[in-house]
């Protein structure tokens, strides 16, 4: 049987109430009966958990059927709605987060390149800095310096939301 078969039987399962899944697959319960998911073999498919603050959660909230699939115990693939999206890069892609970069300025500094803000939704970050590193180009959120000397970012954004401002301000500044 072919995964995106069992994750189907799984959907069906969970989301429908259907109680006719193949063998050998039975269903069981995670986090203290909270989820729903199988063993099968090397795998685990576990349903998504609509109460966290993820986008995935959101998406289960208003009625998408969706499932992880891990190997192994890493992460392996996501089944939504009938579709398996394998790999790392379908996760990153599903997230998609519309945003707007403001305010950018070109810097004439050894190290801070640019600065602008940046607004998605009703959330406006200001100060978002363009630096040259010692190993390349990164993104420095608004931080403060702790009492050590250690710098901690203001706001963390999902690492592929970042990469994707790093992209979009260099682009800029090369203008």
């Amino acid at each position: 049987m072919k995964l995106v078969e069992v994750c189907n039987s799984i959907e069906r399962a969970i989301f429908d109430g259907d109680d006719k899944l193949p063998e050998p697959i039975t269903l069981k319960e995670f986090r203290g009966g909270k989820l729903k998911g199988a063993d099968i073999g090397r795998y685990r498919i576990i349903e998504q958990n609509p109460n966290t603050k993820s986008e995935f959660a959101r998406r289960s909230r208003e009625g998408h059927k969706i499932l992880w699939v891990f190997k192994d115990g890493e992460y392996y693939a996501r089944y939504e709605d009938g579709i398996l999206h394998k790999g790392q890069e379908s996760y990153k892609r599903s997230i998609e987060i519309k945003y707007e970069i403001s305010n950018f300025r070109k810097l004439d500094n050894d190290k801070v390149v640019a600065i602008s803000d940046i607004a998605y939704g009703d959330v406006t970050i200001k100060g978002v800095k363009l630096i040259k590193g010692k190993r390349g180009m990164f993104l420095g959120m608004p931080s403060t310096k702790d009492q050590s000397g250690t710098w901690h970012e203001n706001i963390s954004i999902p690492r592929s939301f970042k990469e994707s401002i790093l992209e979009e301000m260099l682009v800029k500044a090369k203008e």
